[in-house]
Parts: structure tokens; C-alpha cells; sequence
């Protein structure tokens, strides 16, 4: 073979090898696009994250805005729960004056006058109790059990109160007098339970502190 034929002939070879070596077969032309073709975008570098992300932020500010309503909830409920309970505690200061006036025989028809008012109240307050909102407030359900139960107790003693400062100076074995304070003392079991439940509840929305003697 002549050399410039050999010399061609190596040139050709050579050119192969280089090809091959580059994973390019020069029989297929359509192998110099395959790494355009099997190329992948790296993460974060499609638009498909981003189209994501409003969706994201939406949820987010949808459940910071149900947290919100659900908290205003509850401090609107504490609040009508505290104003029942200053109603209760100005009953209750009205009362027990009646009371020790009856009490000491030097009573006239103003405290039999003021334990009826009292009582009155009493019952208005049982009523407001019964109808509280209290579904937003944690163990609102037990809360408003020990209320109402502590609001009932409270108006039958009211209710035997008045029918014992109704006979005058009856003393103190009279059996209203006697029924009174037997629920009395069921009105302040009650009202314990309730101020074990309450008293944080009243920290935690900035109402004031109150004791078994403010019910």
C-alpha cells in the first residue's frame, strides 16, 4: 500500500478512538445530543417549588388566623364567666349581712327584705350559669358543672335562709336554718372544684384571682 494510503488509514483510526473515548459513536448521529437528552434540572431549579410555595404560606396564615379566632373565643367566654362570678360574690357579701342581723335578733324587715333580693340573684345568676359558652375554654364542660352546681347549691340555702328570717328571732336550731347551712356547705365543695379548674384559666386571660368567699 502505497504511504500516503497508510498514512490516511491511521489518521481515520486514530479519529475512532478519540470519538469512542468521548462516548460518541460516529456511526450514530444522534449519540452527540444524548447528554443534552438525559439532562436533569437540579433542585430548586424548576419552577414547580416555587409554584408550591403560595400555596404554603396560604395554609399558614389560614391556621394563624383560626388560632386567633379560637383564642378571642375563649377570652370572650373567661370574661362572661369572671362578670357571673362578681355577681355572685355581691350577692353573696349581701346575704350573709341579712344573715348576722337575723342572726342576732336585732334585724328588721330590710334584711328580711335584703336576703329576698339576694336570693332573687341568686337565681338570675343559676340561669346566666346554666347558659354559658364555654366550648372554646380547655375543660370548659367540667368548669361549668362545678358553676352550676355551686350556683344551685347556693340559692336553696338562699331559699331556706329567707324562709328562716321570715319567723322572726328564730334562733339557731330552726330546721330552715339548719337546711340553709347544709347547702351552704354543698355551695362551697362546689365552689372549690370550680376554682381549681378556674384559677388558671383566669391567669392565663389576665382576670382577676378569686377565693371560695368571692362566690
Amino acid at each position: 500500500m502505497p504511504l500516503a494510503a497508510l498514512t490516511a488509514v491511521a489518521a481515520v483510526v486514530a479519529a475512532a478512538f478519540v470519538w469512542r473515548g468521548e462516548g460518541i459513536d460516529p456511526a450514530d448521529p444522534a449519540s452527540g445530543k444524548a447528554s443534552a437528552a438525559t439532562a436533569r434540572p437540579e433542585p430548586g431549579e424548576s419552577g414547580e417549588q416555587d409554584a408550591t410555595a403560595p400555596a404554603a404560606d396560604s395554609t399558614a396564615d389560614g391556621n394563624r388566623q383560626g388560632d386567633q379566632t379560637t383564642g378571642d373565643a375563649a377570652k370572650g367566654q373567661a370574661r362572661a364567666v369572671d362578670a357571673l362570678l362578681g355577681a355572685s360574690g355581691a350577692a353573696r357579701t349581701a346575704l350573709r349581712r341579712a344573715v348576722t342581723a337575723v342572726m342576732s335578733c336585732a334585724a328588721d324587715d330590710r334584711a328580711v327584705s335584703a336576703i329576698a333580693a339576694a336570693t332573687r340573684s341568686r337565681k338570675e345568676q343559676l340561669e346566666r350559669a346554666r347558659a354559658l359558652a364555654v366550648d372554646a375554654l380547655d375543660g370548659g364542660a367540667a368548669l361549668k358543672s362545678d358553676l352550676v352546681d355551686a350556683l344551685e347549691a347556693s340559692y336553696r340555702a338562699d331559699q331556706h335562709y329567707l324562709a328562716w328570717a321570715r319567723k322572726g328571732c328564730a334562733g339557731s336550731h330552726d330546721p330552715d336554718l339548719a337546711e340553709a347551712e347544709a347547702f351552704s356547705a354543698r355551695a362551697s365543695a362546689a365552689k372549690r372544684r370550680f376554682l381549681s379548674r378556674w384559677t388558671d384559666l383566669a391567669l392565663r386571660y389576665g382576670l382577676p384571682a378569686r377565693a371560695e368567699t368571692d362566690l
